[in-house]
Order: structure tokens, then sequence, then C-alpha cells
């Protein structure tokens, strides 16, 4: 059985580089153009199991996050024979 498993990341406000205004006049927005804050998820998938072994994160996912979610949340449900294909 085949594990794939990807890890991506959400800004939770992200800056604007385009707006539109009537000409003499600001662009009024709600977003100030600051990035603040971050969620990232981890999770594997398999044709006979679905989505599993899901996790957030609200930090940025280094090699320490990542380590630590394969040992915490992955190896439980991989057995014998399965292969983990994986991104980067």
């Amino acid at each position: 059985m085949r594990v794939y498993l990807d890890e991506s990341g959400i800004c939770h406000k992200l800056q604007r580089t385009h707006g539109y205004a009537p000409a003499g006049q600001r662009v009024h927005g709600l977003v100030d153009g600051k990035r603040k804050g971050r969620t990232n998820v981890i999770g594997a998938y398999s044709c006979e199991k679905g989505l599993f072994a899901a996790q957030t994160y609200e930090t940025m996912i280094n090699k320490k996050a990542f380590v630590d979610w394969i040992k915490e949340h992955l190896l439980q449900h991989l057995k014998a024979g399965m292969t983990v294909i994986m991104d980067n």
C-alpha cells in the first residue's frame, strides 16, 4: 500500500499587491498589508485509509516539527510493506 504525505500552510493575512479606487482616492480594505499568523497542516493519505494522521500547527513546519509529527502521528499507522511517498 502506498501512503502519500505532504505539508501545506495558510497565512491568515496576506499583503495585497493590487487594489482599485476611483482616480484620486485611496484604496481602503480590511487587510493592513502585514503578515500575521500562519496555520500549517501535515497529513497522510492512502486509497485504503483516506486522509489520516492530519495535524495542524500554528508555527512554521521545520525539521523538528516534521520529525515529531512522524514519530507522534504517522508511525502508529504504518505497517510492514507500506511505501511512504512525499514530495521535496
